[in-house]
């Protein structure tokens, strides 16, 4: 509460006697009272600014009414806008927000109260009123209604995230930066260091330097002198003698020479790098070293004779040409030439370079040419070429005239820099990025010495514990930390100086002191003081998601294992049993342990006992859970399970796999039910039926019998399984709607992942239980008078929201007027409007834009044509039938993984096939598909009814 609204809270007045008039000393005390609770109040309402300014989170209160808006100082603060500003309102608002923001923002808050939402939230950028700047920031309200259920008030918070977003921002390019370059660069990337007293070392080389010089990084860290003991003799005094004159000069070190290595022999090895001069009056390197030996053999080769020539030639990796001198015409080039500029020697062959435009800089070919014919010879000419499909590459280009077939050519040997190059940029921005990195990154950092003492601290740590930079450098770790004693601080020192580093949790204290939980992440720097270097992450959020998972976890679990249906869970690759519940081991027998732990895909089909139904036993690849590990697959398959020689059960097993984000195999769910009765049943009905002159009556009494056991058990089925599925839908509804408390973004991220989880299970049971229904024979035909006419009519209007969202016409054509029937027949008005239903859906999700319309024909006396007719993606010719099976799914362009179950389809063509007709595909794709649905046309009389 501000002060104003302290100001204009109401007093209660003095008690009067009964004469009307209040005794001195009530009025005394009532205004000694009244004025410790406007001090309180006062009291409270600075310290809530305090509070807010330290967090950079505003508060504000807008009445819709009266079009009035009210802000905390500190969102006075965050938008610029001068503080106490009167007149404040809507439309104020609206003119700091960021002008391409400005229509999301509008449409988000208005919206959240024309739906009569209970909140609104959006992050979005603002443009300082005063400085200019633009931030971001996170807000958030709460609607509250009056007697009548109107929305009349929005109470919210803003949140400064500016210095969050940069900091990701920040973060994730150098992160890119770093991984790319060490994938990328090849040999060594170093940095080299001269001394005045003459002492040299690598502080820094990535682990190339194995093989370059067969030493390790950490060899050669405090001392270099190793690696020229491995440079040759005759090279020896030329490596020395340029890196004195690199040093003097302080220009760039390109040297070509020789090492002779214990494991690989005499080599060839190139350094470029570039000097800096340090404080010490020393230099420093930053630079490359590229194993050059192949290129060096293939140029003596050309030394050696004109057969060893042309095999170096041709197999050298390094692009090799040779060109004709008086007209520039290629004469020869190898692979290496095609695998760099992407042309091959049929299409440069009568052209120039000039021709195929290889020298993004004209002028160099010309001075490489003069520098050709003036010497006779040019290594290493630095240039850019420019590919077949555009790319630029930094290049290095050496060439010598010699004759071939008597005239004077030019053979030329190019190698590609560009990694080379983009190394020798980022070393020298090292330092930089480091830096920035820590003072940029989301966790904090510590430097700190062997007693404790903190040495360095950045900005997040700062914010993090509410301390300023100058505040932490005067303390210690135990300051902050709430979780450890000094003994306890001290052995984890031990630990961290002892190893290679030590990942734990603990407890930190804010300055306000507040506590908060964290994950701290330590190493031990060898230097001659000792340093710990520490990262800190506050690790609340995920702590208070942990224990929400934890409970959702637990209302799964206690769905799953009070699910009638057996169900059992295996992980990918190699089919593991993870789960099994309750139901599952009363149709095996035997404990949990023994069943579920260190069984595979090839073992539990044995320990199991699963028999095909003519009694032999199954193979691994036959299993339903098997397959969907192994390949994916979702199936359904009936196969017997034998938990002894006197006892097996008849079960049908429907599996899916469980996919990653990537569309990977993570894991793979079986639904498996019992149907040894149902089974039995009909095992008798196949014997009564041999019999069937003198047993059919009574046969068939029975056979009803178990017909309606079939269809109680699928109904039962049914409501066990949807059950527990709509509870776990329905509570993560409710956390998330705040019902259960506030809960965190993050949390609310994790709770949308399990309703929509939830939801798509329950859909997938819905299918298979309705596929299920229709395979065990238990759905019955109803025929009553239909007009198919209105029929589709709602069903158009049931999809109609959906099809608006995605800005499609939808249309409904019904039969001509001329048709003596105008759509009156006998039909199962359910089953119908289940098929044209899905139909209308499924055209709907996969039409990005255009039309779906949905067309009756009755053709003639006997049959009615329903067409659902759309502009969508289409279906791939290969694909039209395979859309009818079970679990079949057709990818999508544009989409991580095809959306649905995959028994839509199925199940429709199904029950066409229950109602006489059949459901049939055309598509062309990426013009749209037809679906036909097929039906007997009969007429609408009395002796039907």
């Amino acid at each position: 509460m501000s002060e104003s609204d302290s100001r204009e809270q109401q007093e209660p007045g003095p008690t009067e006697d009964s004469f009307g008039t209040a005794p001195a000393d009530s009025h005394l005390a009532d205004s000694a009272e009244r004025k410790r609770v406007e001090d309180e109040l006062r009291r409270k309402a600075q310290l809530l600014d305090r509070s807010q300014k330290i967090a950079h989170l505003g508060s504000w209160e807008m009445d819709l009414p009266l079009n009035k808006l009210t802000w905390s100082d500190e969102a006075y603060r965050i938008f610029g806008v001068p503080l106490g500003q009167g007149g404040v309102n809507y439309e104020t608002f609206l003119g700091v927000v960021h002008p391409d923001d400005r229509a999301a923002v509008d449409a988000a808050y208005t919206g959240s109260i024309q739906e009569d939402a209970d909140h609104y939230e959006i992050e979005h950028r603002v443009v300082h009123k005063e400085t200019g700047e633009v931030r971001f920031v996170h807000e958030r309200c709460d609607h509250e209604r009056d007697a009548s259920g109107t929305i009349i008030r929005s109470v919210g918070v803003t949140l400064d995230i500016t210095e969050r977003k940069q900091a990701e921002d920040a973060l994730r390019e150098s992160r890119d930066a770093l991984i790319g370059l060490t994938n990328q660069v090849p040999g060594v990337v170093y940095e080299y260091q001269l001394h005045p007293d003459g002492s040299s070392a690598f502080p820094f080389s990535s682990p190339g330097m194995n093989d370059i010089y067969e030493y390790s990084p950490e060899e050669l860290k405090e001392d270099a002198t190793p690696v020229f003991g491995r440079l040759h003799p005759d090279d020896y005094d030329y490596v020395a003698d340029s890196i004195q004159e690199s040093a003097r000069t302080l220009k760039p070190f390109h040297v070509e020479f020789r090492v002779v290595l214990p494991r690989q022999g005499l080599q060839w090895r190139l350094s470029d790098a570039l000097p800096q001069r340090m404080e010490d009056g020393g230099t420093k390197w930053y630079g490359i070293i590229l194993d050059i030996t192949e290129g060096k053999q293939a140029e003596e080769a050309i030394n050696q004779s004109e057969e060893k020539f042309s095999a170096a030639f041709r197999t050298s990796p390094d692009m090799m040409n040779i060109t004709r001198l008086s007209d520039g015409l290629f004469v020869n080039s190898n692979q290496g030439f095609t695998e760099l500029t992407g042309f091959t020697e049929e299409e440069i062959k009568n052209k120039t370079s000039l021709d195929v435009d290889i020298w993004t800089v004209p002028a160099d070919r010309e001075r490489f040419v003069q520098d050709l014919l003036r010497d006779g010879a040019v290594t290493n000419f630095e240039t850019r070429f420019r590919r077949k499909d555009g790319t630029i590459i930094t290049v290095l280009v050496s060439g010598r005239i010699l004759e071939v077939e008597g005239e004077q050519c030019i053979l030329s040997a190019t190698k590609d820099i560009s990694d080379r190059i983009a190394a020798q940029e980022a070393l020298l921005a090292s330092e930089e990025w480091h830096r920035t990195i820590i003072e940029t990154a989301m966790n904090g950092y510590w430097l700190t010495d062997m007693q404790g003492r903190l040495l360095e601290v950045n900005a997040t740590y700062c914010r993090m514990s509410g301390y300023s930079e100058a505040e932490l450098l005067k303390m210690r770790v135990d300051d902050v930390e709430a979780a450890q004693t000094e003994l306890g601080i001290d052995e984890h020192f031990q630990k961290i100086a002892a190893g290679a580093g030590l990942r734990f949790e603990s407890r930190h204290r804010r300055k306000d002191g507040s506590e908060y939980d964290v994950e701290i992440n330590a190493q031990y720097h060898h230097n001659a003081d000792g340093r710990y270097v520490v990262f800190i992450q506050d690790i609340t959020e995920r702590k208070a998601a942990e224990t929400v998972l934890r409970q959702t976890n637990a209302i799964l679990q206690a769905a799953m294992d009070n699910s009638p249906a057996g169900i059992a869970i295996a992980d990918a690759p190699d089919g593991a049993l993870r789960y099994v519940n309750e139901a599952g081991l009363m149709m095996r027998g035997g404990d949990k342990r023994s069943i579920v732990n260190g069984v595979d895909a090839d073992q539990y089909v044995a320990m199991w006992q699963l028999f095909d139904l003519d009694g032999r036993p199954l193979e691994v690849d036959e299993v339903p859970l098997a397959r969907a590990i192994k390949y994916g697959e979702k199936s359904s398959r009936e196969f017997i399970i034998r938990a002894s020689e006197d006892s097996e059960r008849t079960v049908i097993g429907n599996a899916a796999p469980i996919l990653d984000d990537d569309g990977n195999i993570e894991a793979a769910i079986v639904v498996f039910s019992d149907i040894t009765d149902r089974k039995k049943a009909e095992m008798e009905l196949r014997r009564f039926n041999e019999n069937l002159e003198t047993l059919v009556e009574e046969r068939t009494q029975e056979a009803v019998q178990a017909n309606r056991a079939k269809s109680e058990f699928l109904a039962s089925m049914s409501h066990e399984l949807r059950t527990p599925l709509n509870s776990i839908i329905g509570f993560s509804g409710i956390m998330l709607d705040g019902m259960a408390g506030e809960v965190s973004e993050e949390q609310q991220r994790q709770l949308a992942m399990i309703r929509a989880s939830g939801n798509r299970l329950l859909s997938l049971v819905n299918d298979i239980l309705d596929l299920s229904k229709i395979e065990a024979e238990a759905v019955s035909v109803e025929l009553r008078r239909t007009n198919v006419i209105q029929i589709c009519s709602d069903a158009v209007e049931q999809v109609r929201p959906q099809a608006e969202a995605k800005g499609i016409e939808l249309r409904l054509t019904p039969c001509k007027e001329e048709c003596s029937h105008r759509g009156q027949m006998m039909m199962d008005q359910a089953k119908l409007m289940q098929i044209v239903l899905n139909l209308l859906s499924n055209a709907v999700k996969f039409t990005k834009d255009g039309m779906v319309e949905c067309k009756i024909d009755c053709a003639g006396e006997k049959t009615v044509f329903i067409r659902v007719i759309d502009t969508g993606v289409g279906i791939e010719k290969d694909a039209l039938e395979r859309i009818f099976s079970e679990f079949e799914q057709i990818p999508v362009e544009d989409e991580a993984k095809p959306q649905g179950t995959g028994l839509g389809l199925p199940i429709s063509r199904r029950l066409a096939h229950l109602l006489g007709g059949n459901l049939t595909v055309t598509s062309t794709p990426g013009f749209g598909s037809e679906f036909t649905l097929q039906l007997p046309l009969h007429f609408a009389d009395d002796s039907h009814e």
